[in-house]
């Protein structure tokens, strides 16, 4: 019904994460309206590593 003539690109700050260990999920939810779609396309998870070299 509403549709959507592209998508969003959306980037999250997961830094304060480093060196845990995360899990990474999708979810949507729906309400009384009408159907909607819930799409996900070229997903990535982009990690740094800094190598600290003669300490």
């Amino acid at each position: 019904m509403d549709k959507n003539s592209g998508y969003a690109q959306q980037t999250f700050d997961v830094s304060s994460l480093a060196g845990q260990t995360i899990t990474v999920s999708f979810s949507g939810t729906e309400d009384s309206s009408p159907q909607t779609s819930f799409v996900l396309d070229d997903t990535a998870l982009n990690v740094a590593r800094t190598v600290l070299i003669g300490r």
